[in-house]
């Protein structure tokens, strides 16, 4: 017996042999007559297995064609002399290795003659109960594990599974008494109280359902999707102050139970897929070198999937081999020239190389091809901007502020490309939606003074609001910055020698720190004294219109807001 069927068979305890097997198996091939199956005597005669209709290979990649191929000689070899739990065990395995890749109607049939060659174990059992579940044949499901119960009453995963498969079938009842099975052994298993909860709603029963969601969210805060539900029952009591913060913290985050079982069955899958949701699943762990592993594995298995070769990339980034990461976006645009993300992360390397203009043409090949990737987008207006190509960039944080109402970066960027193009009116409207939508950060609102405070022909409220504005910023932090601010607003509302007063303050603290007075300080400050409003909100070559170095990061990488210079 090989290695690893040795560890599967050993995986869950010793199956035992029951002698009588022909009428068992025979009656297995009548569905009508699962419910005596499933308790029939049998006769000596050995079953009559049925044939497994091996699939064409060529519909596979190349990894999943190799592994099934493989499995498939090891299991003829093995048919020649095998017999009994034996053979049942090769059977199992091929129908595992068949599962694994979804090929669920060939692995059914392997379950089932592994099933009539050792009707006592219940690893197959529980395999078949669970593939029925996962096509739809809730009923056929329900009975494959209520036998595995009978086996092994003290498998947990399959008295969840049999709950779970009662409450998809719509057996309310049947499955509340089964989840309530499962709390006499197990009082905090998320998955009965979630069942129960879900159960609740479905019956009306809005403070139990609150109870026993609530109680699973504190022991399994990750499963946050169960937050929804919450949020239906806490509306449904009239506690809408509770159930919009419910909503607020829903997410994706599913309840995971242990399935030994299938865990093993899962393990024999050789297909790109798999590998590439084990990479990932590593990466956001930021195991970096397992990640690697199973993305070399991707690769090995389809040579030609962008994603694999892009997102390999990646990890070779994090592990700080950028020479390896280049030639791997390299490779994955040569396959695919307009994938998206290959195009996005040369780009950001090539940014954080310092080739700005590299980074240009590749981020505009990311959103060519996805003209709705926010983040490429983004990057090439933060890339345009220390470009300095102004109105290009403000053009892209348009776009995203007319696709994304949420995004206070994007307003806040869009003012200040338009600043530094020179068209402070089309500065107003982006900058004045940032304030709104986060109105207690102080570099918006400074940003929003200075527009409203040098741009020629702005509204007279505007301008009484940048004095406004300038006067609470200056109060809570007395710098330069904020002085400077005042007197442009000073200036703007026709009061010059408080303007000048303040910009004196500013010029003296500015020279005080060892730095020189600068040419837009000087410019700023003889306007003052000449009855005119500041010119210009900043010098053009002043710090803030450059955003922030581009670092990578395993998040999508987000903006910042910046602190000016002067």
């Amino acid at each position: 017996m090989r290695s690893e069927e040795k560890w599967l068979a050993a995986a869950t305890g010793p199956a035992n042999r029951r002698a009588l097997l022909f009428t068992f198996y025979s009656l297995l091939l009548t569905w009508s007559g699962l419910a005596t199956l499933l308790s029939a005597s049998a006769y000596a005669q050995a079953p009559e297995l049925k044939a497994v209709p091996h699939p064409d290979l060529a519909q596979f990649e190349q990894g999943v064609q190799q592994t099934i191929a493989d499995n498939i000689a090891v299991f003829e070899e093995q048919a020649i002399t095998a017999e009994g739990e034996e053979l049942g065990l090769a059977y199992a395995r091929l129908g595992m290795v068949y599962h694994a890749h979804h090929l669920q109607y060939v692995a059914e049939i392997c379950y089932i003659n592994a099933i009539a060659l050792s009707p006592d174990d219940f690893r197959w059992i529980h395999l078949l109960a669970f593939l029925y579940q996962d096509t739809g044949r809730f009923e056929m499901a329900a009975q494959y594990y209520e036998r595995v119960i009978e086996l092994r009453p003290d498998y947990l995963p399959a008295r969840l599974r049999l709950a779970l498969t009662l409450l998809a079938d719509g057996r309310m009842e049947d499955a509340k008494r089964r989840f309530n099975e499962v709390l006499t052994g197990y009082p905090d298993d998320v998955t009965a109280l979630a069942g129960l909860g879900q159960i609740a709603i479905e019956q009306g029963q809005y403070e139990t359902a609150i109870t026993n969601l609530e109680r699973a969210l504190e022991l399994d805060p990750e499963a946050d999707k169960l937050n929804y539900p919450l949020a239906l029952a806490l509306r449904a009591t009239g506690e809408t102050d509770k159930a919009k913060t419910a909503l607020e913290k829903r997410g994706r985050g599913q309840i995971i139970f242990s399935d030994p079982i299938l865990a093993a069955m899962a393990a024999f899958s050789q297909s790109a897929q798999m590998f590439m949701e084990r990479g990932f699943a590593a990466l956001m762990t930021e195991n970096y070198d397992a990640a690697a592993t199973q993305f070399e594995k991707a690769i090995e298995s389809n040579p030609e999937d962008p994603v694999a070769l892009a997102t390999l990339g990646r990890v070779r980034e994090f592990q700080h081999r950028e020479r390896e990461a280049m030639a791997l976006y390299d490779q994955a645009l040569t396959v695919a020239p307009r994938h998206v993300h290959a195009n996005y992360f040369k780009g950001s390397l090539l940014e954080r190389q310092g080739d700005i203009q590299g980074a240009v043409r590749f981020y505009n090949a990311a959103i060519q091809g996805d003209p709705g990737y926010v983040e490429a987008r983004f990057l090439l207006a933060n890339a345009l901007m220390r470009a300095q190509r102004f109105e290009a960039a403000a053009g892209h944080y348009d776009y995203i502020r007319g696709k994304n109402v949420d995004r206070v970066d994007a307003r806040y960027w869009a003012g200040l490309a338009w600043l530094a193009a020179g068209q402070c009116h089309r500065a107003v409207d982006p900058l004045e939606e940032a304030v709104e939508l986060l109105p207690t950060r102080g570099e918006l609102i400074l940003t929003l003074t200075r527009t409203y405070a040098t741009c020629p022909g702005i509204s007279d409220d505007r301008r009484e609001q940048s004095l406004a504005f300038a006067e609470e910023l200056y109060q809570i932090q007395p710098d330069r910055h904020t002085a400077t601010t005042y007197a442009m607003a000073y200036a703007a509302n026709g009061q010059f020698q408080d303007a000048m007063d303040l910009q004196a303050q500013a010029i003296f603290e500015v020279i005080r720190d060892g730095q020189e007075q600068t040419e837009f300080q000087r410019e700023t400050m003889d306007r003052f004294r000449n009855g005119m409003m500041a010119e210009r909100a900043w010098s053009e070559d002043d710090a803030i219109f450059v955003p922030p170095r581009l670092e990578l990061d395993l998040e999508t990488p987000a903006a910042e807001v910046p602190q000016e210079s002067q």
